[in-house]
């Protein structure tokens, strides 16, 4: 027979019934990642280097590949990010796989040129204390860290866990019989449990929450877990103060301070590339409705960023055919929007697969008509002691876990593919300061004019338009050095350049008195550096 799953918008067709993996499939547990991690620093030492980030409160290190030619930090940087959220497990694959791609045509003309223009740094999972419980005995969908915290806050951190009360070694739904419930079967599916909506004429009969009971009484389930902080949600930019997993304050936890050190530590990285939940390569991000105030974020991107987006997502949909875009919203604290606005870098995020809806439908509900029951990604309902629950008919039962935020094993291959293709071409892009057009005119017996063309020979800008008030953001600046028998008359010895577009120039021009050699160099690291020289005489 022939099934038919979505990846993003394109239909892939299998001649035989595919299985959801609930085994670690072609995904690594932390320790095969960590080993081929190394690994790429072993079998490429001239161009691959590894650092530790940091080491988790659980005692995991973070781990972070350098891949470059030359003077790695004095040259354009590109970070990519797997892992930022524990859901997304194929994420932390898209990082090292694109990384072992590019190694591996490291001998390539193309490949070569770009190690030499550009470096990479490929942190593929910031988050690992999280992405462990894909590979637990007992699975579940994980966001938080191990650094344990007191949810719901009656000083008694992580006592009202997760359960798996029907013994199948996963966490997935409860549904309970309630009269004043809800939720209800869905038309479509009727193992699916929908929101009711009275405006129709429905009525809830079930209470749904999450497998396990209430161990503190005191009427919520599992609010109170193991762990406590989200990586994807501790950044500072619309940080929710006392938000779902949100860690005590803005980069309160070990994983993102030292990530977001990293980060600032590297001036010359220009863009971040995240592979999570958000989504602004399938659709853009928009400018702000109005001019940003002083002293205050503003509500959308700035104007020339926001081409740049659009720049990005042209190009990820030719080289991955993708269209349309994930049902999904740039949550507080996200590490996406903290890049961009906080950090001053581009900043580009796509989860790489999702399950396609339709304008209103269930999600759950199209996960299922995409995916289909001969999938094996439901567990049916069945009966479970209703003491636990006042007595009440309750059945365990749902979409077993990640079945929604994780693809199939065999669309792996491809997912990969359109992740390296982007990142290459995008990369190729880079911002690149390239002295051009030098002038040496002689006006008088002792004095020279000295002209000069600044060219961006990029696409990118030398840098953000965010980040013109961003002191962690380079400026690329000009100098000219003279010898000790010269002088200059007009002109500045050094000056900060503004902001220079793709594929724009600007002229500059000195007058100065006396013979001998000049040096002009114009640049900064995350636009790269040019030097010209020349001799009056």
């Amino acid at each position: 027979m022939q099934l038919k799953f979505r990846k993003s918008v394109m239909t892939v067709v299998f001649s035989a019934v595919f299985i959801f993996p609930l085994t670690a499939g072609v995904f690594p547990d932390n320790a095969a990642l960590t080993t081929r991690i190394r690994a790429l620093a072993k079998s490429h030492p001239s161009v691959c280097s590894v650092s530790t980030v940091c080491t988790t409160a659980g005692g995991v290190d973070i781990l972070a590949l350098t891949i470059g030619r030359g003077e790695n930090g004095e040259k354009p940087g590109i970070a990519i990010l797997g892992g930022i959220d524990g859901r997304y497990i194929h994420s932390r694959e898209m990082a090292i796989s694109f990384a072992e791609e590019l190694l591996r045509r490291a001998g390539e003309p193309e490949i070569n040129a770009l190690l030499d223009q550009v470096t990479f740094y490929v942190l593929p999972d910031v988050s690992p204390e999280a992405s462990a419980q894909y590979f637990s005995g007992l699975k579940y969908e994980r966001n938080i860290n191990s650094h344990n915290t007191d949810d719901d806050r009656d000083f008694a951190p992580g006592e009202d866990p997760v359960e798996d009360l029907n013994g199948d070694g996963m966490i997935t739904l409860v549904r309970i019989a309630d009269p004043a419930g809800t939720f209800l079967p869905s038309s479509v599916d009727n193992r699916i449990m929908v929101t009711a909506d009275p405006s129709k004429g429905e009525k809830g009969i079930y209470t749904v929450i999450s497998e396990g009971i209430d161990n503190d009484g005191d009427g919520l389930y599992n609010e109170d877990g193991d762990g406590g902080a989200a990586f994807n949600a501790n950044f500072s930019h619309n940080y929710e103060e006392f938000g779902l997993n949100a860690g005590a304050h803005a980069l309160s936890e070990t994983e993102t301070r030292a990530v977001a050190d990293f980060l600032f530590d590297h001036f010359n990285i220009y863009m971040t590339v995240a592979f999570g939940p958000q989504d602004n390569l399938s659709q853009p991000m928009k400018a702000a409705t109005k001019p940003p105030q002083r002293g205050k974020k503003p509500d959308g991107m700035l104007k020339s960023d926001e081409t740049v987006n659009k720049l990005a997502s042209d190009i990820w949909k030719e080289k991955t055919g993708v269209k349309g875009s994930p049902a999904v919203s740039f949550t507080p604290g996200n590490f996406t929007e903290w890049a961009y606005y906080d950090y001053g870098r581009y900043s580009f995020s796509t989860p790489g697969w999702w399950v396609q809806t339709e304008k209103g439908e269930n999600a759950p509900v199209a996960l299922m008509k995409n995916r289909m029951a001969a999938d094996g990604i439901f567990v049916p309902w069945t009966p479970v002691s209703g003491d636990r629950f006042d007595g009440r008919q309750a059945e365990v039962g749902g979409i077993r876990p990640f079945a929604a935020t994780v693809p199939p094993d065999s669309l792996m291959p491809e997912i990969i593919g359109m992740s390296e293709r982007f990142i290459t071409a995008l990369a190729s892009f880079h911002p690149d300061i390239e002295l051009t057009g030098l002038k040496v005119e002689k006006e008088d017996d002792n004095l020279w004019r000295i002209t000069v063309k600044v060219y961006n020979n990029g696409l990118f800008p030398t840098s953000t338009e965010i980040g013109d008030a961003n002191k962690f953001v380079r400026r690329a600046q000009l100098t000219i050095t003279a010898g000790k028998d010269q002088t200059l008359i007009s002109g500045q010895l050094r000056q900060a350049l503004p902001r220079l577009e793709g594929n724009r120039v600007m002229e500059y021009s000195w007058l100065i008195t006396g013979k001998g050699k000049i040096s002009i160099k114009a640049g900064a690291v995350n636009c790269g550096f040019s030097t010209l020289n020349a001799e009056l005489k």
